[in-house]
């Protein structure tokens, strides 16, 4: 799931996902927060909305964003992506050191470091000088 950058970025949802076992279950899902999702404060991005995929056998995985009453069969998988916080503050303001810390534990990547964040990573550590020149030119093209 995502979430919502900034200089305090927002909490990262769950995803959890469900197979039916039984033969066959009638299933009942409904969806909030998908059209508006949690917003971003002071120049934070908002975080995304909630999401659930079906996925079913025989079937390209499908998006419900209501409320869906159907019949699953065995083996099929609905899985829910719940949303991440809203940011607040601008992401260039956000400390090199916690934005590596998301990306040594996976919840960003290096590309979303450099392009969101202005955090050039190298060689599993954070390029100082590199930041600094990258983030000052984003601050400067965020400013015309």
């Amino acid at each position: 799931t995502g979430v919502g950058h900034g200089k305090f970025r927002g909490g990262f949802g769950v995803i959890r996902e469900y197979r039916i076992v039984n033969s066959e279950a009638l299933v009942t899902i409904q969806v909030g927060r998908h059209d508006y999702p949690p917003w971003g404060l002071r120049g934070g991005m908002n975080g995304p909305g909630n999401r659930v995929i079906i996925y079913k056998a025989g079937s390209q995985p499908r998006e419900i964003r209501r409320i869906s009453a159907e019949v699953f069969r065995k083996g099929d998988l609905i899985s829910i992506l719940t949303s991440g916080g809203g940011g607040f503050g601008n992401p260039l303001e956000r400390d090199p050191e916690l934005v590596f810390y998301d990306y040594k534990n996976d919840l960003i990547t290096r590309e979303e470091a450099l392009e969101i964040y202005g955090v050039v990573i190298e060689n599993d550590s954070i390029s100082i000088e590199k930041t600094k020149i990258i983030r000052n030119k984003l601050l400067k093209s965020d400013k015309k």
